[in-house]
């Protein structure tokens, strides 16, 4: 039985806009050493069975593994559990890194899965409400994700991505292993691979999803007025520039409004999620009156055509299978007003 993390191809690589397909660990290192000192390196998680002309067929993704990506504060407990679930309670075949802020974990699965991005979501929905652990929501069924390459550099942090054995998980505090990764050459570990049995994801093998995905959309009540929208004190300052320069436009359009919507509702720097009510009481006080009636009422107005009456803002919030469009495609919507280096909500 053999098991890889990156051998496998053909695959994307990217930094983090994905730019490359690679075919061999040549290619690999090949990009790596062309722009690993000016760039975080980023590969597919999975290889691609179908790419045609350079165009990636994503549902040709061959599941080899499960990949989650925890960056809250206490990633170092969480990933203890995930540890302690697969290795020490199920012998499951896993690898663990430090991204340069938080951890990535791989749990290796059978292969035979019929509903690929169906299984992936509801296995890490089971993992986290087992091992109460807070998995990034964007990667959740995306058979497009890249994670960062190990022993890469992370600029923005200052530290290199690096894997972590047991003992670096159950023995050092989480500023430790910041310190170790930010020495050259790279902390490489003497194991890096734990359990000995693929995982078996045919319970996990539906063609919906398990744990439900569509987010509530009812508004009872008036909206929030903008005085009432202080008092929830969002942190603006800490969103990326993109989002900030989004809630000063008043005259937002389609592509811009759907992208602040995902990201309102996925973004994890508020402690308690935004409410659809919250979402949309944001809509009405950034929009101008015109452009809110046509977001918000069926009327037909001049230069608008039928309204929207919410429609789009309800399937844009409700559906988790939305994702945020990728920093590479707002610069191409003209959405990107600076270069901030914040490249993607995950990567942030």
């Amino acid at each position: 039985m053999s098991v890889f993390l990156i051998n496998r191809f053909p695959r994307q690589m990217g930094r983090p806009f994905k730019d490359f397909i690679a075919y061999d660990m040549d290619d690999v290192n090949s990009y790596i050493l062309k722009y690993g000192g000016f760039y975080g390196i980023h590969i597919s998680t999975y290889a691609f069975s179908t790419i045609d002309k350079g165009v990636v067929d994503y549902e040709s993704a061959v599941i080899d593994k499960v990949y989650g990506d925890i960056d809250s504060i206490d990633w170092l407990d969480q990933i203890r559990r995930v540890f302690e679930w697969a290795v020490y309670d199920n012998n499951i075949i896993s690898r663990y890194t430090m991204s340069g802020k938080g951890t990535h974990f791989y749990i290796f699965c059978k292969e035979q899965i019929k509903h690929k991005r169906n299984t992936i979501f509801n296995f890490l929905t089971f993992l986290e409400r087992k091992l109460r652990i807070d998995i990034d929501s964007q990667i959740k069924g995306d058979l497009a994700r890249s994670f960062r390459v190990p022993e890469t550099y992370n600029h923005r942090r200052k530290r290199y991505a690096i894997c972590l054995d047991e003992d670096l998980i159950f023995n050092h505090t989480k500023e430790d292993i910041y310190k170790i990764a930010e020495k050259f050459p790279p902390y490489k570990p003497e194991k890096v691979w734990y359990g000995n049995n693929l995982v078996d994801l045919s319970s996990f093998d539906k063609d919906s999803y398990m744990y439900g995905i569509d987010m509530p959309t009812r508004i009872s009540g008036d909206l929030l007025s903008l005085k009432e929208l202080k008092k929830l004190y969002l942190p603006i300052d800490k969103f990326p520039p993109c989002i900030q320069s989004w809630l000063l436009n008043d005259d937002l359009r389609h592509k811009g409004r759907f992208s602040l919507i995902i990201y309102l509702r996925d973004q994890t720097i508020t402690d308690i999620p935004l409410s659809y009510k919250e979402v949309v009481s944001i809509l009405k006080n950034i929009l101008n009156e015109s452009r809110w009636k046509h977001v918000s009422t069926d009327m037909s107005l001049p230069g608008f055509g039928l309204g929207e009456n919410l429609r789009p803002v309800k399937k844009a919030f409700s559906n988790i299978n939305y994702k945020m469009y990728s920093c590479y495609q707002l610069r191409d919507f003209g959405l990107c007003p600076t270069k901030c280096g914040r490249w993607h909500p995950i990567y942030i």
